[in-house]
């Protein structure tokens, strides 16, 4: 590919520009995942940097001179490539140690080793070593993308997978080969039999060879007879034993010829230990163990076979080695419980033949601790009093009871076994009591952290990271914790730097800083920071919710989708990610698949066969809660609802959500009910304004006009007339309120003070807009009038008061005043946005025929107002308009009666239904169904209460009963 193009530039000289386009792209390629993508990119940056302009000949491969071209030539000759004494002399020549140069020089280096990665492990550690790139991590992640600097650091402490010192090499291919051999060691890891075929076959090709590859072929066979033996067919098991016997021969010669060969040495124990001798397993583990301690698998694998010969207490103490590496080595944890187990039955023994013995009664309690069970630990420790190990016993005791969520007992213990320490002279103080010691500030501040005493426990941390101990790190870890909890997002930052450079795989650290820069809205790092978090363990599903959050916040939820499916990939069950992809598709209105998932997640709680990684439900039930709301499962909803509010009791929004509901389906009191919980636990004043107006309306739906009057003069004492938010539609309500409790001089009064105070505009405009209806409604004409003028006076172009007097006159008969006003609405109405298209037919349809050639335009205006039939409102305007102007009733009816019915919106007294319950009488009434449109207009009058319109229709329908 050209150079340009994977620089992501046009054709330039400017070195500069071509550096920072390098840059850009070294960030996004890792080159453990990606090493023919970073040699790619340094290729092309060299060729990028050597380009003189535009050339008619082909371009040379540009020779380098200086500390890369002396590079360059190293790492050609395998022999040197791999000579420690090469790298020694290189990094002390004065490249390196000139303080003019040193800076430059390992700029270069650095750069090299980013296309030029396959050298061994002990010269990873001379360069990081020499270059001090473990104290200096964080000045070169400044200078180079994080995950290369880790890439090195890490080199240089495990060991290499493969010899270096044992290959036959051809120097043109022996990169290809050492990539590839790396490839087969994570297809085997991986236990993907195809891929292994795949591999041995282009490792075949090579001039290069390597005599360790015959322990790969090996592997690839035992993973073959495993993959394709039958598991619960006892003969094929059989047959299974037998071929891996034979194969263990084979292993056991290829292991003579080479004793000190860790591959060979792992596929021989691996087999040992399927055919269950345990001894030469354990033997070979232990070789392994014992050349390299970060052999952590094979510590593992050798504290299961411990634990198989019952040797509980070994295989205790090398589990628990093992999680010191890895706390979240599930495999080990439960090994270690088994083997608690084993050693828990022996002390009981103990305790039961002299129970005046203290230390089996202690050891029992750290069993009993280890495998969790925390109130079993704290009736060992309570049954007796102890006469020595103070400082142990009140440590056990403190762990115990902040398990228990006993804080202030724990906080209590742990005071115990400092003063308890405090007592012992200093010279005869072990190491345990001093580590003790300074873990019981840990433990205090952890107890003050979960009692949300944020401040005092931040002190205890500092106190328990001022001198060193062996759980110093735990500290660092709860201060990242409790700044991310306290919303100190950037000190969170800065914490899990500190604790990266103690502790540069800290899984704690790298998941809040991932979680804090989140928060900070620092999404690419924060992006970069999850794959950290992946990268250490590819099934933490907290760093690939954390990806999808990230994803769906710069709305990109194509990204989102692939991060799913990335880890859905993997075979693993996660609530967690199941949450996230419900929320997506309910995101993308795909509300039934949500709803299936999340049925899925809520019928998987409390289940201990798969237990869930989500760590409350409380989304769960709201976003399910959302979604049966939308298909109509309101009462499924609302219990959702209440399960999220026992979820998580400080959050109102659980109780604002059932009022909504209640409230939309007719429940009033009830929607009452939960609004004055939101009021209780509210504290901002737009949402005090909203239950206020939700509580108001909900009481006028039921009739209870009083306390719907009182709440409204409440609210208004509190916020005033033009609201908390600049939104005054309560206002409004409380006039329609007056006037339904047949107080229309009160009501004029409220919208005439109002219309005189310096409030916005939009409140003046529907004060009198609205003035101008109520008076109309009851038949005040003049006065509605007078209304009118002094809106258009104050806004000439206010097409609403032209519609709003115009639906006076309409619902009056005076048609010809009614089409004037909505003909002007119309023009003044650029947009057309308003029905005043219709209206204006809907006028002249009263004394002229609206199918002349002058009314055209109108009526094409007027159809595409209906357009959305989906609305009710638009349901209703359209009944409306088939009714006045001839249309067909049949029709209309069945869209009034749809629109008539729609669930009533939050906060709406009546969300307009008692003009559609009218426009159901009127069509009744057009069809000579005088009865039923006295129905109607019945129920128009018990939604609404008092309208002098109404009663005279109603009045009419029955005279002709």
């Amino acid at each position: 590919m050209d150079k340009w193009i994977i620089l992501g530039i046009d054709a330039t000289d400017d070195k500069n520009k071509i550096k920072r386009a390098y840059r850009e792209k070294l960030s996004s390629v890792n080159p453990e995942d990606d090493p023919e993508g970073f040699m790619s990119l340094r290729k092309a940056y060299e060729e990028a940097l050597a380009w003189e302009g535009d050339r008619d000949t082909e371009e040379e491969e540009p020779v380098h001179d200086g500390l890369y071209g002396e590079l360059e030539l190293l790492y050609k000759d395998f022999n040197r490539r791999i000579d420690e004494h090469e790298w020694e002399s290189l990094l002390s020549s004065d490249d390196f140690v000139s303080l003019d140069l040193s800076i430059e020089s390992e700029d270069t280096l650095l750069a090299f080793l980013m296309a030029h990665y396959f050298v061994p492990s002990g010269v990873y550690k001379i360069i990081v070593d020499s270059l001090s790139i473990k104290d200096r991590r964080k000045e070169f992640t400044e200078r180079f993308p994080e995950n290369f600097i880790d890439h090195i650091i890490n080199n240089s402490i495990y060991a290499d997978r493969i010899d270096y010192y044992s290959f036959d090499a051809t120097e043109n291919d022996v990169d290809a080969y050492i990539g590839a051999f790396y490839h087969m060691s994570e297809a085997l890891n991986n236990f993907d039999v195809a891929e292994e075929a795949k591999v041995l076959e282009e490792l075949k090709k090579y001039k290069t060879s390597h005599p360790h590859l015959k322990a790969l072929v090996l592997f690839h066979r035992l993973h073959e007879i495993i993959d394709r033996t039958d598991v619960d067919d006892e003969e094929k098991k059989e047959e299974a034993k037998k071929q891996i016997a034979l194969l263990r021969e084979e292993t056991e010669e290829a292991l003579e010829h080479f004793p000190d060969a860790r591959l060979f040495q792992e596929l021989n124990a691996e087999i040992s230990y399927i055919l269950e001798d345990y001894d030469r397993a354990g033997e070979l583990y232990g070789q392994i163990h014992e050349a390299d301690k970060k052999a952590i698998s094979a510590l593992r694998r050798l504290a299961e076979i411990k634990l198989i010969q019952g040797e509980y207490e070994t295989a205790r103490d090398m589990f628990i080695d093992v999680l010191d590496e890895d706390p979240y080595d599930g495999y080990s944890m439960d090994g270690m419980m088994r083997a608690n187990e084993g050693i828990m039955e022996t002390l009981r023994t103990q305790i039961k033949e002299d129970e005046t013995l203290e230390r089996p009664r202690l050891e029992l309690a750290w069993c009993y601790y280890r495998n969790s069970l925390f109130n079993d630990a704290l009736d060992v420790l309570n049954d007796y009093t102890p006469t020595e190990d103070l400082p142990e016993y009140y440590n056990l005791m403190g762990r115990n009871y902040l398990y228990t969520d006993e804080y202030e007992k724990s906080i209590e213990c742990f005071e115990q076994c400092r003063k308890a320490v405090e007592a012992i002279e200093p010279s005869e103080r072990s190491d345990k009591d001093k580590n003790r010691y300074q873990f019981s500030f840990y433990f205090i501040g952890e107890s003050l952290s979960r009692l949300k005493r944020y401040d005092e426990a931040r002190e205890y941390f500092k106190k328990a990271m001022s001198k060193e101990h062996d759980g110093i790190i735990c500290s660092y870890e709860s201060l990242c914790r409790l700044e991310y909890d306290c919303g100190n997002y950037s000190a969170a930052v800065e914490c899990c730097e500190k604790t990266l450079e103690r502790d540069l795989y800290n899984y704690v650290a790298r998941l809040f800083l991932a979680k804090s820069l989140y928060e900070l809205e620092e999404f690419s790092d924060a992006l970069f920071a999850c794959e950290n978090v992946v990268a250490m363990y590819p099934t933490s599903s907290v760093a690939y919710e954390l990806m999808i959050k990230i994803y769906r916040s710069c709305d990109k939820n194509d990204d989102a989708e692939a991060v799913i499916k990335r880890f859905e990939e993997q075979g693993i069950r996660s609530d967690r990610i199941s949450f996230q992809k419900a929320k997506l598709l309910a995101a993308k209105d795909e509300t039934e698949a949500s709803i299936e998932i999340l049925d899925d997640i809520i019928a998987n709680k409390g289940n201990e066969e798969t237990p869930t990684d989500l760590e409350d439900y409380y989304g769960v039930y709201m976003q399910q809660g959302i979604n049966r709301d939308l298909v109509g499962d309101w009462q499924d909803a609302v219990w959702l609802f209440k399960e999220a509010a026992k979820e998580n009791s400080e959050t109102f929004y659980p109780y604002l959500y059932i009022a909504d509901i209640c409230h939309e389906n007719e429940d009033y009191m009830q929607a009452v009910e939960n609004y004055s919980r939101v009021s209780s636990m509210a504290q901002s004043p737009e949402m005090i304004q909203r239950v206020y107006e939700g509580t108001a309306a909900a009481f006028s739906c039921e009739g209870k006009y009083k306390e719907a009057l009182k709440t409204y003069l409440e609210l208004e004492q509190k916020f005033g007339y033009d609201g908390a938010d600049g939104d005054s539609r309560y206002v409004i309500d409380h006039a329609e309120l007056l006037v339904r409790m047949d107080k229309l001089d009160e009501c004029v009064k409220l919208l005439e003070f109002c219309r005189e105070q310096p409030y916005k505009d939009g409140l003046i405009q529907s004060c009198i807009g609205n003035l101008c209806c109520f008076l109309g409604n009851e038949g005040h004409l003049a006065k509605s009038y007078e209304a009118f003028e002094l809106a258009i006076k104050r806004h000439p172009d206010d097409y609403l008061a032209y519609n709003s007097m115009g639906e006076v006159y309409l619902d009056h008969g005076r048609y010809k005043e009614a089409a004037e006003l909505f003909k002007k609405a119309f023009e003044l109405d650029e947009e057309h946005t308003s029905f005043a298209a219709s209206s204006f037919l809907c006028a002249v349809a009263g004394y002229d025929d609206i199918n002349k050639p002058e009314y055209e335009e109108f009526v094409r205006f007027a159809e595409a107002c209906f357009t959305d039939e989906q609305s009710c409102y638009i349901m209703y305007r359209k009944a409306e308009y088939m009714c006045l102007t001839g249309g067909d009733l049949d029709e209309a009816l069945k869209l009034a009666i749809i629109a008539a019915n729609d669930p009533m919106r939050a906060y709406d007294t009546f969300a307009g239904r008692h003009n559609v319950w009218c426009v159901v009488g009127d069509i009744y009434s057009r069809m000579g169904e005088h009865k039923k449109a006295a129905e109607a207009y019945r129920e128009a009058l018990r939604i609404f209460g008092h309208h002098a319109l109404y009663t005279e229709r109603l009045l009419r329908e029955e005279e002709k009963i």
